[in-house]
């Protein structure tokens, strides 16, 4: 848990974790990138070897899985930093809300109970 101070230090800290979601979302992508890659390098394997029939079904199959596969993959990236953004503006207002307790609650109140 982050600690948060009435300076505001710890809030702009917070920021951490929307960059290293990113960087997970970024490194999710990556990998689908590979494998569409690997896919489509397998199907030029194939095309080159086998015939001419079975060329244009393949090629058929390889541009659906592959537009498949990125939209995927750009669909998934705009969820989760949209989901980012969302957690991250909750945290920051929860943590500043918290912040404005803690340093009302530490201070003086203004008008004292009268109680001995």
């Amino acid at each position: 848990m982050e600690k948060f101070s009435c300076t505001g230090k710890g809030i702009i800290h917070s920021k951490n974790n929307f960059s290293i979601v990113v960087v997970v979302a970024a490194a999710a992508v990556t990998t689908e990138v590979v494998v569409v890659v690997a896919v489509v390098v397998v199907v030029v394997v194939v095309v080159v070897v086998v015939a001419p029939i079975v060329r244009v079904v393949v090629v058929v199959v390889v541009v659906v899985v592959v537009v498949v596969a990125v939209t995927a993959a750009a669909v998934r990236v705009v969820v989760v930093v949209h989901v980012v953004v969302v957690v991250h503006v909750v945290h920051v207002v929860v943590a500043a809300a918290a912040v404005v307790v803690r340093c009302c609650t530490t201070i003086r109140p203004l008008f004292p109970s009268k109680e001995k």
